[in-house]
């Protein structure tokens, strides 16, 4: 199930009524990686916040303080303009928008189906009501995916449709993008066979939301709009927010597991609450692969001179007798690095400043002669 392909998964679960085979390969998708969190929280040397331990009123109230201190202390700490970060120019948190609108673009999409028809139960009440707040309570403009929607259009990425096949396929998205949007959707799939999960899962999101502070930060020191991470920061608190929601339907699960079936019951839906809560937090391998993304991405010169080369075939015939320098435009074509250094030399690109690059004012659509070719 580890190497089940995560685009075709999205795609599919979006699609279900087309696809409905793939409701197996979700079950599976979803049991391989809530064994892989029962194994890393069973690990001595995982750090305490995700390693398991016996419920109980107390010992829960300890984790959540514990967990709690520790992301306001490292947001405490956040520095968007230290060197050392992941993302180091405003080039890099655009591409981490991209990047995360596969995941962003479903916010709240693990209880889409938590809505049922029939009596409804506190706890089911309390999952339902961060579910309505993820789409707005009906105001599009307060839904949480058409805000990040927004934001996308903002920094110049127009995303396609999401259950589109051009979206889901698209080859500049990693493919671990895809693999936390495909774990809800495939867990939604059976939202009354995993009720415990989706509960820790609520609870991982929205408790630990002080991780999107130093995001927040980063966002305002690259002046893009931060206003989708501050919505969030201020409606998953956990004091009257979905953090304190979340944590209260542990509380309420628990006890209504426990009142019908016993002390060995309530152990046993904890133990599936905590798996949720670890899956949740550690599916996939997104922010290692979008490290090594941005580290290796090729530098502007190398995608310029690939644009030249791209264009070659044509390029290469078009420019009759006009020279750059003492060699003829078509002629340049064949040594791309050298026609892109002779465009520096002879003032058709100015680095650094694309405004006023005469290269520009050649391709404006109104005034120039080479109309955005």
């Amino acid at each position: 199930a580890s190497e089940l392909d995560p685009r075709a998964l999205f795609y599919q679960l979006l699609n279900v009524s087309r696809y409905p085979g793939v409701l197996t390969t979700a079950r599976d998708f979803v049991d391989y990686w809530l064994r892989q969190a029962k194994r890393i929280s069973d690990d001595p040397n995982t750090e305490e916040d995700l390693r398991f331990f016996p419920y109980s009123e107390q010992a829960f109230a300890d984790r959540l303080d514990l967990i709690y201190n520790d992301l306001a202390e490292n947001a405490d700490q956040s520095d968007p303009g230290n060197p050392d970060n992941v993302v180091r120019t405003r080039a890099d948190a655009v591409e981490r928008i991209k990047q995360l609108a596969p995941f962003n673009l479903l916010d709240g999409a693990w209880l889409r189906n938590i809505g049922r028809a029939g009596p409804q139960d506190e706890v089911g009440a309390l999952l339902f009501s961060v579910w309505m707040d993820e789409l707005g309570a009906g105001d599009a403009s307060m839904h949480h995916c058409n805000i990040y929607r927004d934001l996308c259009h903002s920094v110049g990425y127009a995303p396609p449709a999401i259950n589109s096949r051009k979206f889901a396929f698209d080859p500049s998205l990693l493919d671990s993008a895809f693999q936390v949007p495909a774990f809800e959707l495939a867990i939604s799939q059976f939202t009354d066979e995993y009720i415990p999960e989706l509960i820790g899962m609520t609870l991982q999101l929205e408790w630990c939301v002080l991780e999107l502070k130093p995001t927040r930060d980063l966002m305002k020191f690259f002046g893009i709009n931060p206003h989708f991470y501050i919505m969030h920061i201020a409606i998953d608190n956990a004091v009257n927010g979905h953090g304190q929601r979340a944590a209260e339907a542990v509380r309420l699960y628990l006890a209504q597991v426990r009142e019908a079936g016993g002390t060995d019951a309530a152990e046993r839906a904890w133990r599936r609450i905590w798996n949720g809560y670890v899956a949740f937090g550690s599916v996939g391998t997104f922010f290692e692969d979008f490290k090594n993304h941005l580290r290796s991405r090729p530098t502007l010169r190398d995608r310029l001179i690939k644009l030249i080369s791209d264009k070659a075939v044509f390029g290469s015939r078009n420019h009759q007798h006009h020279m750059l320098g003492p060699t003829r435009i078509d002629e340049w074509f064949e040594d791309p690095p050298g026609f892109l250094d002779a465009l520096f030399r002879h003032g058709y690109l100015t680095p650094g400043d694309w405004h006023n690059s005469r290269m520009r004012q050649l391709i404006d659509f109104q005034l120039g002669p080479i109309y955005r070719v």
